[in-house]
């Protein structure tokens, strides 16, 4: 025996081997069956997983997992159900969009069909197909929405889909009004053989449709009679009937003959979408006419969903609109942000054609920079229900600029009075400005957008970010504008400029790295010295040289506008007057560059000091003595006067300096406020200067009274220290020793009492020099 087994043996329990055979035969089996129920498991599980995101709305991750699904069993038993979910998702994908493309709706349709190819379930393939047109329908694509209607229709013999088409035929005639009569008469052509084969309950339906159709293309005397047709053809129908008939006799003769029909509807209506819309046209006939009544029934709707909850708060924010209420625009901003697209709340909108025209009418007329914002956040908001309306969305970018500047405006008014609340008006003007430039960016590149509009566009853009203070992408912005018509938009090369020069990219050595100075002498070798800008532009680039520590060069460039023939500039020109200023501001600078210790160092700056003072007595003689009775001298005034008081200073001339400070402190009440602004810390500045300029003429007592004045004037001012050490010093002189030594108490308590303020003052080296100082009077004093 092979296998060791006796014969006897095997004869009587051969039943018993035969079964432990069969047993062992089933082991492959026993193994697969397992790893088989678990991988069905996981199908399942993940299936779950993906219809889970489909009902959150997470259509990406429906999407991502179906086709991650797909790609590793593409002959999985599921994967006729996973290639529905992936139409699922493709079209949630395609309605969730903020501009609706067809082609992407187009993906799904195809994807609806491939499920029903693999074998899932045909009815609700072609029910995605059915939902697919409708929402084509509702986003806008009319034309596609209506080739889809009657693919169903003729190929997948879905007649019950037959109203839905025309309606949205009707759509189509509203989008392409050359073809709207033939697209009119297919409607009804197709009402009509729908009718003539449906039961009762589906003729009343098509009746309707028909109702509606007429209430979309505004024919409300057809609409009237066929709602009159329903009443008395279809008794079972009577609230939807007189619901369609009173909506149409409120755009015949007005609400007081239509409340009755609305008043019967809301009644009696039966289904919850009729007694919402019966609800929602008595408020609307109500608040049109004025009448409180329907505030409350609005009122209720408002908190519902689509459509008529949003449309219930747009009713209340025109009613408060017409009623002159306090900002309607929150209501009608509201309303109108919850909606997703128009086709949402068709056919119940408003005419917002209308609307919007009505509201842009108000926004020319509203001073008030927190209803212009809020007026822009609304128009913002008819922009995103109609993208493709390019004039919708500048209006909102240009609401939000003005009302940025209104607020900038005010921001400048309060910062004498209160420089917080001024620090956060301008912060939210910069807001604002920031809002419209990225609008305006949108619309550069705009499709709809032509050739002009989009270079408005960019335009705007920048002039938004220079006014909330982002000079160096308002310089990006203005560069694009000039590269899309060289010829045309020079004017914003010069920009370009300017904005760099605002954020201090005087000059840089980076390869195509643009800088003010670069940009200027682009400018210059466009334009040449008869470029409207070219002076202005050496008035800047003169600016940037002395900030650059380049004066001398500054100066050569002022006296080429000044004197240069080629330019062409009269005295009597701004500019040549700024020009004349500046040269004698780089003359000065450039004599105190020079160093005294080098050859002819001393002659040379006392020859610029010299020069510098004479274009400063030529500006005040030109522009402050030779002026007519009524007229007030230039702000530069002051700092001609401070110059020549500066140059003088340098040469040791203390009388000359003391009377161009005392030039200076006449000129300045005959100078507008508005315009002595900027130079108000260069005047206080003179009258702390003018007692020490007395001090060194020997002038001790009208030194004393300069210290007091200046005192007095800014008691308040980190310079006021000073003006008690000089207090103290010309005392002494007058030998009033007693009053100096009670001025010199006062200073040393006033130094303890505001130390930190004093410390810092000086471009922090405060700590130094007003320790040093109080030392040296106190030794005068005979005290050290």
């Amino acid at each position: 025996m092979a296998l060791g087994i006796p014969l006897g043996t095997l004869g009587r329990e051969w039943r018993s081997i035969l079964a432990v055979l069969a047993v062992l035969s089933l082991g492959p089996l026993l193994l697969v069956f397992p790893t088989e129920s678990r991988r069905r498991a996981r199908e399942e599980e993940i299936l779950r997983a993906i219809r889970r995101d489909l009902a959150a709305g997470r259509n990406a991750d429906a999407e991502r997992r179906t086709r991650a699904f797909l790609e590793a069993g593409p002959s999985s038993a599921r994967a006729p159900e996973a290639e529905f979910l992936l139409a699922r998702a493709l079209l949630g994908r395609a309605n969730e969009a903020a501009e609706p493309a067809p082609a992407d709706f187009e993906a799904a349709w195809r994807q609806f069909l491939r499920a029903r190819a693999r074998g899932h379930d045909r009815k609700s393939c072609v029910d995605g197909l059915v939902e697919t047109a409708n929402l084509l329908r509702d986003r806008g694509l009319h034309r596609d929405a209506s080739e889809k209607y009657r693919e169903l229709i003729e190929v997948y013999d879905r007649k019950e889909v037959t109203l839905d088409f025309a309606t949205g035929l009707a759509f189509q005639a509203l989008a392409e009004p050359l073809r709207a009569r033939s697209l009119l008469e297919e409607a009804e052509r197709r009402i009509a053989e729908y009718a003539a084969v449906a039961p009762a309950d589906e003729r009343a339906r098509a009746l309707r449709v028909r109702a509606r159709i007429c209430w979309r293309h505004r024919r409300y005397e057809e609409m009237h009679k066929v709602a009159d047709q329903g009443v008395r053809e279809f008794p079972a129908f009577q609230a939807e009937f007189r619901l369609e008939r009173g909506k149409a006799q409120a755009r015949l003769t007005g609400p007081e003959r239509a409340l009755p029909d609305l008043e019967f509807a809301r009644a009696r209506a039966a289904a919850g979408n009729d007694r919402q819309e019966a609800d929602f046209y008595a408020a609307q006939v109500r608040l049109q006419a004025l009448d409180r009544r329907g505030v409350p029934l609005a009122k209720e709707l408002s908190g519902g969903l689509l459509p008529f909850g949003p449309l219930a708060e747009i009713l209340l924010g025109l009613y408060q609109l017409d009623a002159g209420q306090e900002d309607p625009y929150a209501l009608l901003h509201r309303g109108l942000s919850r909606i997703p697209y128009l086709g949402a709340v068709e056919p119940h909108a408003p005419d917002f054609d209308a609307l919007y025209r009505r509201l842009k009418e108000f926004g020319e007329t509203e001073e008030d920079p927190e209803r212009v914002r809020s007026l822009a956040a609304v128009m913002e908001e008819f922009w995103r229900l109609a993208p493709e309306k390019v004039e919708y969305g500048f209006d909102a970018a240009d609401l939000r600029y003005r009302a940025g500047q209104r607020l900038a405006f005010r921001a400048a008014d309060l910062r004498r009075t209160d420089p917080r609340a001024a620090e956060e008006t301008a912060r939210r003007a910069s807001d604002l400005f920031v809002a419209a430039s990225r609008a305006y960016d949108r619309l550069a590149p705009h499709p709809k957008a032509g050739r002009l509009e989009a270079m408005r566009a960019l335009l705007a853009s920048a002039q938004a970010c220079r006014a909330a203070g982002f000079h160096a992408p308002a310089a990006r912005r203005f560069r694009a504008h000039y590269e899309a018509d060289t010829t045309v938009n020079l004017d914003s090369l010069y920009q370009q400029g300017v904005s760099l020069m605002d954020a201090g990219i005087y000059e840089t050595r980076l390869v195509n790295e643009p800088d003010a100075m670069g940009v200027f002498t682009e400018y210059l070798r466009a334009a040449g010295p008869s470029g409207s800008r070219s002076p202005e532009i050496l008035l800047r680039r003169s600016k940037i040289l002395i900030a650059l520590g380049r004066p001398r060069d500054a100066a050569e460039d002022l006296s080429s506008l000044l004197y240069d023939p080629q330019y062409g500039r009269d005295p009597r020109h701004p500019h040549w007057a700024e020009g004349l200023l500046l040269r004698g501001l780089a003359l000065l600078e450039a004599a105190r560059r020079i160093d005294p210790g080098s050859r002819d160092g001393e002659e040379r700056r006392q020859r610029g000091f010299a020069e510098a003072r004479r274009v400063f007595e030529e500006y005040l003689e030109r522009y402050s003595v030779a002026l007519a009775a009524n007229a007030h001298p230039p702000a530069g005034s002051l700092d001609a006067a401070f110059g020549i008081a500066r140059a003088a200073i340098e040469e040791r001339a203390w009388s000359e300096s003391s009377r161009a400070v005392e030039r200076m402190i006449a000129l300045a009440p005959r100078i507008p406020a508005s315009e002595r602004e900027e130079q108000l810390p260069r005047l206080r500045q003179a009258y702390f200067l003018l007692g020490d300029l007395y001090y060194n003429q020997e002038r001790y007592a009208d030194a004393l009274q300069a210290h007091e004045t200046a005192f007095r004037k800014y008691s308040a001012s980190e310079d006021r220290l000073g003006a008690l050490i000089g207090i103290v010093r010309a005392l002494l002189r007058l030998k009033k020793t007693e009053e100096a030594l009670r001025a010199f108490e006062a200073a040393k308590a006033a130094y303890q009492g505001a130390r930190e303020q004093f410390d810092a003052s000086l471009d922090g080296r405060g700590r130094e020099i007003w320790p040093a100082r109080l030392r040296e009077v106190e030794q005068e004093l005979g005290r050290g």
